[in-house]
């Protein structure tokens, strides 16, 4: 419940653009890191702090996360939302191949459904999946901006400039400006107007800048900006190189720490709050009274408020989630807008209560205009909302069901995606595990089409579920199973396919259901060989060749993979194998026909190809070749006649 909570609450938290002059760039070079990456070990403080909210009374919360991200990762995350996931799904099947290799997972023979029992019990202190885990994890961050949710839009900027800088004020104003701010500000989905604080970077191994010197200048940063929202940092302390192949000390990593905290506490925390009492009050003004609900009745809008000052907003042109670019929906100064805003910065303050009266009411509003993406998010919201304050309660299983039908009715793929997972990983925690597995394959099976990765996780994970059920249903596991495993094999995931496969051969193995073993066998025999597992390879064809129900084209083909195997086994190493299953003719299946037949007849013209195919082969045998050859068969058992010849009239199996 915890781990599902963090996740929920990491992926929620505000963003902070951070954005640094080329000097400040330099500095951080030096140690291979970027200012970012650094910022964000510290993102995270567990320090408890009491916030004030629109509640009549101040709570605490304990834990708060602040996500940084640089300009160049803003502006990916604002292409359209086709782009978007052709980025992402590269780089997630990256991140599905992690863990792959573990040996615990990968090295397990699975021989019969009690290696099921004793897998699991290997992995009691185990996570049953990381590489779902981590898929999960970078998929939720990969989710790109968009105008139906605030959570990726920056609350503020940081702007940060090196002490060897002359003219450190006249950069930072430089970085962001006002009149002309960054492009992706311009689209009117993110409000240009955020708050920015300033940083001064100072390097202790400048030769150009001493430390008063860089004093004085952070003293006129004071002098033009707020004085409270400047800020100064010492890295670079250190002569040599440490072992990490930086330069920072253990007194500069507290320095960064520092700035971190007060950051957070003294900056983010103080600037939601304020925004948060703003936005009610706009909200509160523009629904009361008799007049503000006839104009909403009569769908007359309400102007933004005093804060932020656009250009028409209700022109701007904006790309949506669909990739389409066209009008904002609801523009920035809007009533439903700033209300969702307001739901929005209420739970990133963990305000989960009032969140979720926020998101209810603006439900309403997008249900009555007919905004299925709009009321979707919310829904979603409200959702996590609800589970947030009552983990075990079910008021989130409506929400949540109506996110996933609203965003799919309206192709918001992505965020019907996010749903699911939210939606399954809450009933796993509850150990409604058939539920779960039901929202995992609906979600699988709509995604199969568009991406095979996301749907090959969600039917393991559905398979899962089914062994955690109480009891076991062993055959919906392994059927998953197989699913999931061709789904990986399409995606290039061959490790995650075959361990998917091997998984479920233990379900289905001495059933005698020939046509599934033959399935199961002939992949894991390829897939063992192109991974070089060539043992296995061996032990798959074996079992493929030994027992089979397979037309003789098949039969055909399968013997010349068992011969190119042994071949690859024989190079690799010259060790005797197991006696190897040879084809036998069943007698039973032999018919003889003592009649004649018309001269005209199809039977009778076979007849005469195969006497003239035994006349040819019978020249090439010698009168002594031929005694021996009599000899041999007289000696073969009637049940074991091997026979070899091109008789088509046979019916072999193998």
């Amino acid at each position: 419940m915890d781990n599902l909570t963090n996740v929920v609450k990491s992926n929620f938290a505000p963003v902070v653009l951070v954005i640094t002059s080329p000097d400040a760039e330099n500095v951080m070079k030096k140690n291979g890191i970027t200012l970012v990456k650094l910022l964000t070990r510290f993102g995270f403080s567990p320090q408890q702090t009491k916030v004030k909210s629109i509640g009549e009374q101040p709570y605490d919360i304990r834990g708060f996360q602040v996500r940084f991200c640089s300009l160049q990762e803003l502006e990916t995350r604002c292409v359209p939302s086709t782009q978007q996931e052709e980025q992402a799904n590269q780089f997630l099947s990256q991140v599905a191949s992690y863990h792959a290799s573990d040996r615990i997972y990968f090295d397990f023979k699975f021989r019969g459904r009690e290696s099921i029992i004793n897998y699991q019990k290997s992995l009691q202190l185990k996570d049953p999946a990381p590489w779902y885990t981590y898929y999960r994890w970078e998929f939720l961050r990969s989710m790109g901006v968009t105008e139906i949710e605030c959570f990726e839009h920056p609350v503020a900027c940081l702007l940060v400039v090196s002490s060897d800088n002359e003219k450190p004020s006249d950069t930072l104003v430089s970085l962001y400006d006002d009149r002309n701010p960054p492009a992706i500000f311009k689209t009117g989905v993110m409000d240009p107007a955020i708050t920015k604080y300033y940083l001064m970077i100072h390097d202790l191994q400048s030769e150009k800048t001493d430390l008063a010197t860089a004093d004085k200048r952070l003293a006129s940063m004071k002098v033009t900006f707020e004085k409270s929202k400047c800020h100064f940092v010492k890295v670079n302390s250190q002569k040599e190189k440490n072992a990490n192949g930086n330069y920072f000390s253990n007194e500069d990593m507290q320095s960064v720490e520092l700035f971190s905290k007060e950051f957070i506490f003294k900056g983010i925390i103080p600037q939601l709050e304020k925004a948060v009492l703003h936005y009610n009050d706009f909200v509160e003004s523009s629904t009361k009274g008799l007049g503000n609900k006839i104009n909403r009745w009569l769908g007359i809008g309400n102007k933004k408020p005093s804060q932020p000052a656009l250009k028409s907003p209700s022109s701007e042109s904006v790309i949506t989630p669909d990739g389409q670019s066209g009008t904002a929906a609801y523009p920035l100064g809007s009533l439903e807008n700033t209300r969702k805003r307001l739901g929005d910065y209420l739970f990133m303050l963990q305000d989960y209560f009032e969140a979720l009266n926020i998101y209810k009411n603006a439900s309403k509003d997008f249900l009555n205009d007919k905004s299925w993406k709009y009321y979707a998010a919310s829904q979603e919201l409200a959702g996590l909302c609800s589970f947030l304050m009552d983990p075990h309660k079910k008021d989130s299983d409506f929400l949540l069901e109506n996110a996933f039908l609203f965003y799919t009715r309206d192709n918001i793929n992505r965020h019907s995606v996010r749903a699911t997972i939210f939606y399954g990983d809450i009933l796993k925690m509850r150990k409604s595990f058939s539920d779960s597995a039901q929202k995992f394959i609906r979600s699988a099976e709509r995604e199969s089409d568009r991406d095979k990765l996301c749907a090959a996780l969600f039917q393991e994970q559905a398979a899962f579920c089914y062994m955690n059920c109480a009891p076991p249903q062993y055959r919906k596991y392994a059927f998953r199973l197989i699913l999931a495993g061709h789904l990986y094999s399409v995606c290039s995931q061959n490790k995650h396919s075959y361990r998917c496969y091997s998984s479920a051969l233990s379900i289905y193995e001495n059933r005698n259901w020939t046509l599934v073993d033959d399935q199961i066998y002939s992949v894991l025999a390829k897939q063992s060989f192109v991974m070089d597992r060539i043992d296995d390879a061996v032990y798959y064809i074996q079992k493929l060749l030994g027992k089979n129900a397979q037309p003789a084209h098949k039969q055909a083909s399968i013997l010349r993979e068992f011969i190119f195997i042994y071949k690859k086994r024989f190079e690799l190493k010259a060790e005797k194998l197991a006696p190897i299953p040879v084809p036998l003719i069943t007698n039973e299946t032999i018919s003889v026909f003592l009649r004649d037949y018309p001269p005209k007849s199809p039977l009778q013209e076979k007849w005469k190809e195969m006497e003239k195919s035994l006349k040819l082969d019978g020249k090439f045998l010698s009168p002594a070749m031929r005694a021996r050859r009599l000899k041999q068969q007289q000696k073969n058992s009637q049940e074991q006649t091997k026979i070899i010849s091109n008789w088509r009239t046979h019916l072999c199996r193998f």
